[in-house]
């Protein structure tokens, strides 16, 4: 999947782009240039993703999860999955993750391949 692909799924996330703040009565938000939704950041090492999502806004990818990360509205998680479909499954608060919490759920994540995962995931969350 490329990045103007993942781009354009990104921006059709509706707190990213401005449509429910816009719902909630600023008439401004979705018109506001929001350069965050702009660009794809490709991170290699996952202490360096840690430390981007505690503090910058941004859209981040590390192998095949993309974060877009927003300082007011959390971390949504997306996975890049076997058949080029890139799907929203979590939605995180950064704020809240230690280190250890976040290499450990990441391990979990780095797993999802396809949507018969993100089930998995999601059933295994419930025991």
């Amino acid at each position: 999947m490329n990045t103007q692909a993942i781009l354009k799924v990104i921006k059709g996330n509706k707190w990213l782009n401005g449509y429910y703040d816009m719902q909630n009565g600023d008439v401004m938000a979705m018109v506001v240039d929001k350069e965050y939704l702009k660009a794809l950041c490709n991170i290699t090492d996952k202490e360096d993703l840690f430390d981007k999502l505690k503090s910058l806004t941004g859209i981040y990818q590390y192998k095949h999860l993309i974060f877009a990360n927003h300082w007011n509205y959390g971390c949504f998680l997306y996975a890049i999955l076997k058949n080029s479909k890139l799907l929203r499954f979590e939605h995180l608060t950064i704020s809240a993750y230690t280190y250890e919490k976040f290499t450990h759920d990441l391990t979990q994540w780095l797993k999802i391949q396809s949507e018969e995962d993100i089930q998995k995931y999601f059933s295994e969350e419930d025991d």
